[in-house]
């Protein structure tokens, strides 16, 4: 699914940058590969909108940009720190934008540069081989069929990244002994990457919606949100304040 090109810029059109502009995250929870994901404003207005929408308007996604403000990023943040955003819906979410391998006709440009990013996947590859029945030691002969079965067998991300991929993970690094985390840890990033080249626009969206669900795990409660910032500093941004006071909790209670 190809995004529009950008209109002209306007006046009403709210912006996020009250949210952390980064948020970290580690291969396998291992902390050893940092790999930064920069927030995409754009598609969290989307995210946002789509998932506290009680019925989302058809190709939702197709649309350039979408207006939202602050009281609704609040709103959204609170209902998912309380659990009431569903994976079910999130799940609906993602299959409505599409991937590479969904678009008819393929786009000749993006099929290339999956292919090419993983033939340099080894890792990527071997996880593909093992997880349509082959031996991870087949990853040099998949075919193009091989991929397409790979990917109607597991169409979304989210699914694949919190059940799949952790069985796979949490299996290699038991069979591989005292090397087994740092294995774990390469495999983390080389599966990360690939599906990144098979998804598309689909896992785009799906990291897009992690680092929200994570920025509303330190977000305050409202009331002391609200508590807060009476004492923040004129000029002093605001997710900057929010990280500093999170990392001064920590401390304060020995972590």
């Amino acid at each position: 699914m190809n995004e529009t090109s950008a209109p002209a810029e306007r006046l009403d059109k709210p912006d996020l940058t009250f949210a952390p502009r980064a948020v970290e995250k580690t291969a396998g929870e291992l902390k050893q590969s940092q790999d930064l994901i920069t927030p995409n404003h754009r598609q969290q207005r989307k995210i946002i909108n789509y998932l506290t929408s009680v019925d989302p308007i058809p190709n939702f996604f197709r649309a350039y940009d979408i207006p939202l403000n602050k009281d609704d990023y609040d709103k959204f943040m609170t209902k998912q720190r309380e659990g009431k955003i569903s994976q079910e819906k999130v799940n609906k979410m993602l299959s409505t934008v599409a991937s590479p391998l969904d678009r008819r006709p393929a786009d000749p440009d993006e099929i290339a540069t999956m292919q090419h990013n993983l033939h340099n996947n080894n890792q990527g590859r071997a996880f593909i081989a093992h997880m349509i029945g082959k031996g991870m030691d087949q990853r040099d002969s998949l075919s193009q069929a091989d991929l397409i079965v790979f990917y109607e067998n597991n169409p979304l991300p989210s699914t694949l990244e919190d059940v799949e991929k952790q069985k796979f993970l949490d299996e290699l690094e038991r069979v591989n002994g005292t090397n087994g985390p740092q294995k774990r840890a390469e495999y983390e990033i080389s599966i990360t990457q690939m599906m990144r080249d098979v998804y598309g626009k689909r896992m785009e969206y799906w990291e897009q919606y992690k680092l929200l669900r994570q920025q509303s795990k330190i977000v305050p409660s409202n009331q002391q949100v609200k508590h807060d910032l009476k004492k923040i500093p004129e000029g002093v941004n605001v997710a900057d304040y929010f990280s500093a006071l999170k990392e001064a909790n920590l401390k304060a209670r020995g972590h």
